[in-house]
């Protein structure tokens, strides 16, 4: 099965497709990253954001680092690439920066919290542009 999704907060969108969906990581577990807006469901539910600073995000931001090529076939199953990439630094803080902002104002609606950690899914014959949230 796919993983559940959980309810994000938007508070940004880019000049691509893109919205910047985020949890905030401690009420969902929902990082900071790119979403298609096809893959967004609109809710009728606000969250204010008026003096919440969020960082500079853009399409570059998401960016990965280029990797350097292996000379040799040794260089592919190497050990120091077995780790993995995780979040960096910047993106660590400017989470924890954000989040702290939002749950200023997550707090003060009833309920709000709840809401976005609720599990959602669609089922077949659910439609969606007939749903209201």
């Amino acid at each position: 099965l796919p993983p559940i999704p959980l309810r994000p907060a938007p508070p940004h969108h880019f000049h691509s497709p893109h919205r910047l969906p985020t949890g905030p990581y401690a009420v969902n577990g929902v990082p900071i990253k790119r979403v298609n807006q096809a893959y967004v469901i609109a809710t009728s539910q606000k969250v204010d954001l008026k003096g919440v600073k969020v960082p500079a995000i853009d399409d570059a931001y998401f960016a990965r680092e280029a990797e350097e090529k292996a000379e040799d076939d040794e260089g592919v199953f190497s050990a120091a690439k077995a780790g993995g990439s995780g979040p960096s630094e910047q993106r660590k803080t400017d989470q924890a920066a954000l989040d702290k902002a939002m749950m200023g104002s997550i707090k003060k609606t009833e309920m709000l919290e709840a809401y976005l950690q609720a599990k959602f899914s669609l089922k077949n014959g659910d439609k969606p542009h007939e749903m209201v949230f």
